[in-house]
C-alpha cells in the first residue's frame, strides 16, 4: 500500500508538470539548440543572472562567437562590452579561458565525458550534468536550488547536505524522475514551475497542481498559512 501510494505521487508530480509546461513553458532563444557548445555558454551566461537577461544578449553572443575557436580569440574588452547588460564583469575572461581550454585539450569540440567536463573552468556539476543530459542522452539528474526547492518541498526530504542542490539523493531521485521522460523539456517545465508557482518566497500554493499531495503545503495547511 505504501509503495502504491508513492507511486502515485511520483506519478501526480511528473503528469503536473508536463500538463502545465504544455501550455506555460516560457520561450527563450538559448533553449533552442541541443549543441554542446551553445548549451554550455547558456549555462555559464544563467549562472546570478535571469533568464530573461540572457535572452537579450544569448543570440549576439552564439552570432559572433559561433564556436569555441572564434570564443578562444575573442578580445576581452569586446566580450565583456557585449555580455555588460548581465552585470557581471568578470564572466568575459572565465568564459574566453573556457574556449581556449576546449580548443587547445579537446580539438575544438566540447567532451561528453563527465572527468573531461568538470576540468573545464567554470564547469560545476550542474553544468556538467545538464550538457550530458541534453547534448549526449545521458539523463543525469540536474539539481540547481530550483529543482531541490521543489523536490525537497513536495516530497518532504530533508537534505543531508548544507546546500539541498548538493544532496546526492537529489540528484538521484531526479534521474529516476527523468527515466521515462524528454529530460530536456521536464526540466524546463520544473525551472518555469518554479518560476511561476513554486518559488522560493511567497510560493503560490493555491494554484498548484500538486498541492494535495505535497508536504511543504500540508504543513503550511497544519499551521493555517496556506
Amino acid at each position: 500500500m505504501a509503495r502504491r501510494k508513492e507511486t502515485s505521487r511520483v506519478d501526480l508530480f511528473v503528469s503536473s508538470i508536463r500538463d502545465w509546461s504544455g501550455s506555460n513553458m516560457r520561450r527563450f532563444s538559448f533553449r533552442r539548440s541541443i549543441a554542446p557548445y551553445d548549451v554550455l555558454l547558456a549555462e555559464l551566461l544563467l549562472r546570478k543572472t535571469t533568464a530573461s537577461q540572457v535572452d537579450r544578449v544569448y543570440p549576439r553572443l552564439i552570432e559572433r562567437y559561433a564556436d569555441p575557436f572564434m570564443l578562444a580569440k575573442a578580445r576581452q574588452m569586446d566580450l565583456s562590452n557585449l555580455l555588460a547588460p548581465l552585470g557581471i564583469h568578470s564572466r568575459g575572461s572565465a568564459m574566453i579561458d573556457l574556449a581556449r581550454k576546449i580548443v587547445d585539450e579537446h580539438s575544438g569540440i566540447v567532451p561528453s565525458r563527465k572527468e573531461d567536463l568538470l576540468c573545464l573552468p567554470g564547469v560545476g556539476p550542474y553544468t556538467c550534468a545538464v550538457v550530458r543530459t541534453f547534448c549526449f542522452g545521458k539523463k543525469e539528474g540536474m539539481v540547481d536550488t530550483n529543482v531541490a526547492r521543489i523536490l525537497t518541498r513536495y516530497f518532504g526530504y530533508r537534505p543531508k547536505t548544507r546546500r539541498a542542490h548538493n544532496d546526492p539523493q537529489i540528484a538521484l531521485l531526479y534521474a529516476q524522475l527523468l527515466e521515462h521522460q524528454n529530460p530536456r523539456l521536464f526540466h524546463f517545465g520544473i525551472l518555469d514551475y518554479c518560476s511561476s508557482i513554486c518559488k522560493a518566497r511567497n510560493p503560490n500554493c493555491l494554484q498548484c497542481r500538486m498541492r494535495t499531495k505535497c508536504e511543504f503545503s500540508r504543513r503550511l495547511n497544519r499551521l493555517g498559512k496556506s
